[in-house]
């Protein structure tokens, strides 16, 4: 498994919430107004969403939670899965290769042909010169 560590490792991720404060819903004190919210925030380990909440709305909202985790392993019934279809694919093309020799060596082909068809033709139109 450490030879193919990269093929079963799951990429970090990261979370975050975006918090927006309207200019227009808040008309005066703006930047107090952030900066209090930023402290109450800080001060506090809050879940995405629950951040999410102290969100003034705006038109482009999306939902951008995930979870956050370091690069780490997949678990290992998930690589035993994909190390177990890799290993039966690459048994089935054996199979398959191994069979074609054994067709191949069954039978010779031979391709015959009759040219003289093609020769007398060939020189019955050399001959009307």
């Amino acid at each position: 498994m450490q030879r193919h560590r990269t093929r079963f490792l799951q990429p970090a991720t990261v979370t975050f919430s975006q918090v927006f404060l309207s200019s227009t819903a808040r008309a005066t004190g703006l930047d107090e107004q952030a900066r209090t919210l930023l402290a109450r925030l800080r001060s506090k380990s809050l879940p995405p969403q629950t951040a999410a909440a102290f969100s003034d709305p705006f038109a482009l909202a999306a939902d951008l939670r995930g979870q956050s985790r370091a690069e780490q392993l997949l678990p290992i019934d998930a690589i035993r899965l994909s190390v177990t279809y890799e290993i039966l694919q690459e048994r089935a093309q054996l199979r398959y290769a191994r069979a074609m020799e054994r067709l191949r060596a069954l039978d010779t082909v031979h391709i015959e042909r009759d040219d003289s068809a093609v020769i007398g033709s060939a020189s019955a139109k050399g001959s009307r010169s």
